[in-house]
């Protein structure tokens, strides 16, 4: 049996090739992909110090291109489900100016941060009129309803952050929809505990302020002290 090179015919006048040998052509053409692929990695490189800078947080450009205009935050969870950015990553066609700003990564964690601290505010407040013996959770009354909704207020978080917030990142467009969620929940809420406050400051103030007898009238006391007089004069 002949050795494998021997059964491999190669037609008369075709150029050999070494072993990894590049036809000519196809080197020429290599050298100019190469230097893109090194140029596009080294301006990524530059984007991404240049951005975690002005971020003063880590910054990475998405290289594979899935993020592609979008940004994403990878987060790290504190308590009553507050968010502090870790770091950053970046699609290859998100423009800066998104990461700064009033709608940047920091101002938008703040700003969700502040609505999740609203919400909980309002919980106690609520949670302290009942225990109070100020408001009386009627069944089917809106204060009732605002009760059962706030007083599972850290599960009801929780369970919307594994949907939309999974994996510790978020989107940020999605964060500015959580952002407007919250915002809708505290304009829906507050209204109720603050009628709620308000028909409990009565009870309460009356509960409070110290008993003391009548005051005698002005006038009244006025004809004794004069009788006194004429009275210690005579």
């Amino acid at each position: 049996m002949k050795p494998i090179e021997d059964v491999i015919e190669v037609a008369e006048g075709e150029p050999q090739l070494a072993e990894g040998s590049v036809p000519a052509g196809e080197s020429s053409n290599a050298a100019p992909a190469i230097g893109e692929v090194t140029y596009d990695r080294m301006a990524r490189h530059a984007r991404a110090l240049r951005l975690s800078r002005e971020l003063r947080i880590l910054v990475v450009v998405d290289s594979a291109g899935w993020l592609k205009d979008k940004i994403e935050i990878v987060y790290h969870p504190e308590r009553r489900g507050a968010i502090r950015p870790y770091f950053v990553r970046v699609g290859h066609l998100a423009p800066d100016a998104e990461l700064s700003g009033e709608h940047g990564v920091w101002a938008r964690c703040r700003r969700y941060n502040a609505a999740l601290a609203q919400l909980h505010q309002l919980a106690a407040k609520l949670a302290t009129m009942v225990r109070m013996g100020g408001v009386t959770l009627v069944p089917g009354s809106a204060v009732a309803y605002a009760h059962q909704q706030l007083s599972r207020l850290d599960e009801l978080i929780a369970s919307r952050q594994a949907k939309a917030m999974g994996n510790r990142a978020v989107r940020l467009d999605r964060l500015g929809e959580e952002i407007e969620y919250l915002a809708r929940c505290d304009a829906h809420l507050a209204p109720i505990i603050d009628q709620a406050e308000r028909a409990a400051e009565p009870a309460v103030g009356d509960a409070d302020t110290p008993q003391h007898p009548p005051a005698r009238p002005a006038r009244r006391w006025l004809r004794w002290l004069r009788g006194s007089h004429s009275d210690g004069a005579s």
